[in-house]
């Protein structure tokens, strides 16, 4: 009796098969791991950015004496800015970055991964009462989820103590 070693023509294309196949599989798999990584960086990212934000503004007007700008209630502006213990601490949009200057420190408050689209401020309340805003920004993670750019709205009430 004869054996033969080897593989036919057949069982190799059938082995060849079904190996490209399971790393077919095996990289879908994988691309699917990293956009959900991505994804979730990118909401991380957006999430912190936001509430350090809110948190950074509502600190400083719960600390502040005065809102000088916007100065009455109805109007709208662009930027804050506040009286803490005579010292002026302003709160602006330049390009997508939301910087805070109050004379000694100044820096950009968003992260590197974001950016903001908007940025208002509304005075509201009645002239006898405690001075008080409400703010309303867009922002916009800097990373691509699916070629698109993840942004959410965020708004906050905030008043003098």
């Amino acid at each position: 009796m004869k054996f033969n070693k080897g593989s036919t023509l057949i069982e190799t294309i059938l082995y060849g098969f079904l190996l490209f196949s399971f790393l077919i599989i095996v990289a879908q798999l994988i691309a699917s791991v990293l956009d959900l990584q991505k994804e979730s960086a990118s909401t991380s990212l957006s999430s912190q950015d936001a509430m350090f934000i809110i948190k950074k503004l509502t600190n400083e007007i719960y600390q502040a004496d005065n809102i000088q700008v916007p100065a009455n209630p109805g109007d709208v502006a662009s930027d804050i800015s506040l009286e803490q213990a005579g010292q002026t601490h302003d709160f602006f949009l330049s390009g997508s970055n939301l910087f805070y200057n109050n004379g000694i420190v100044s820096g950009k408050l968003n992260g590197y991964g974001t950016a903001l689209n908007s940025f208002t401020v509304r005075r509201i309340g009645n002239i006898t009462g405690k001075p008080a805003v409400k703010i309303e920004f867009e922002l916009q993670s800097l990373i691509l989820e699916a070629g698109e750019a993840r942004t959410a709205n965020y708004a906050l009430t905030a008043s003098l103590r």
